[in-house]
């Protein structure tokens, strides 16, 4: 088994006022990279901490999504530059990018999401995308960043549909992972992995919604803290236990293959993994009080889709069945989901209407 982690996860308010000290930890130079929007709210912020600390700074503006090319780039102008760290200041797709580069450049990574829809600032893997935004793969690299540090105030100052993504996110990693626990003979890392993702979403389920609340105050305490440990550390841990096996249902394959629907990338990772997952309990066939409770579990948190809210038409989900088909055939079987691309294309449909009947009845 191995075990990725950051060596340093600090979770405190402003935290981001203080990463010059965290920096140069590692030397006298730092490349950070982040989006022009993450330069404009934050980087007066940081740079005044660089300059306390007396650190020498060069940037990278990223765009678009996270490529091996732009990988690339940054780990060259790393060389170029003779930098001693690299920060990531943004999103997953920032994150994602910089933890390749990172691990290419074998420069320490000093990592500040702002905002909190994936577990990105924790897991060692990244996920690549071409430059259309289309899944390409997972890349697994050698670590998990050196330090994350995360900051309340900025992860909670972001549009609640951004922490709302994240807590579906975090909630596919129970969904998805429970059911093998009855396929799998004594596997004490299945064990453990499913205690952590179920934890995580009791706290979810008590202080998702109380922490946006609170923030809305100017609040950031308890819960704020609880719900960002979930996304970030719960289901990041998830992923640190590597067996080596894939425990994966349909939340995380039906949103990979529904990149390469271009409109269908206006919504959020976690908001097209949810639809994912109630195609699962679709075909799990699970008892009508379970998908009540998922349903309304997931209402909670503004994430109860349909195709057409994901601009995915009758095409589309052929696509998206045989890639799911295709890619991961070995999970579908293992959880006895279906036994062709075209039941997990019905099961899609079948999805659709009874969130639609069930919307109709509840919203």
């Amino acid at each position: 088994m191995y075990i990725k982690t950051p060596q340093k996860y600090i979770v405190e308010n402003k935290i981001i006022q203080k990463i010059g000290e965290y920096a140069k930890e590692y030397g006298e130079k730092v490349l950070i990279v982040a989006t022009q929007k993450g330069v404009e709210r934050f980087g007066a912020k940081i740079e005044e901490s660089f300059r306390q600390n007396q650190l020498e700074t060069v940037s990278f503006v990223f765009q678009g999504y996270p490529t091996l090319q732009t990988a690339k780039e940054i780990a060259e102008l790393a060389q170029k530059e003779r930098v001693t760290s690299l920060v990531a200041l943004g999103g997953g797709r920032v994150i994602d990018v910089v933890k390749v580069a990172s691990n290419d450049s074998k420069l320490p990574l000093i990592v500040v999401p702002t905002i909190a829809a994936t577990c990105a600032s924790w897991a060692s893997v990244s996920i690549v995308y071409n430059q259309k935004g289309e899944f390409v793969q997972p890349y697994f690299n050698e670590k998990s960043p050196e330090v994350t540090l995360v900051d309340p105030e900025v992860i909670l100052s972001a549009p609640p549909r951004f922490l709302y993504a994240g807590i579906i996110d975090t909630i596919a990693k129970y969904i998805e992972i429970a059911p093998y626990l009855e396929k799998t003979k004594v596997d004490t890392i299945l064990q453990s992995v499913v205690a952590i993702a179920k934890e995580g979403v009791e706290i979810l389920k008590h202080h998702g919604n109380k922490a946006i609340q609170q923030a809305e105050e100017g609040k950031f305490e308890e819960s704020a803290k609880a719900v960002i440990d979930a996304i970030i550390l719960q289901a990041g841990l998830t992923g640190s236990l590597e067996s080596g096996k894939l425990y994966q249902g349909l939340g995380h394959p039906f949103y990979d293959a529904s990149t390469f629907v271009k409109k269908s990338n206006q919504l959020l990772h976690g908001e097209r993994v949810g639809f994912g997952l109630l195609v699962q309990k679709v075909l799990q066939k699970v008892t009508a009080k379970e998908w009540e409770e998922t349903l309304k579990l997931f209402q909670l948190f503004d994430n109860v889709f349909t195709l057409e809210d994901l601009y995915l038409n009758e095409k589309d989900v052929r696509s998206i069945s045989h890639f799911i088909w295709e890619n991961r055939r070995e999970q579908v079987l293992n959880l006895q989901l279906a036994q062709s691309a075209e039941e997990i294309e019905q099961g899609i449909f079948q999805t659709n209407e009874k969130i639609k009947e069930w919307r109709g009845r509840n919203v």
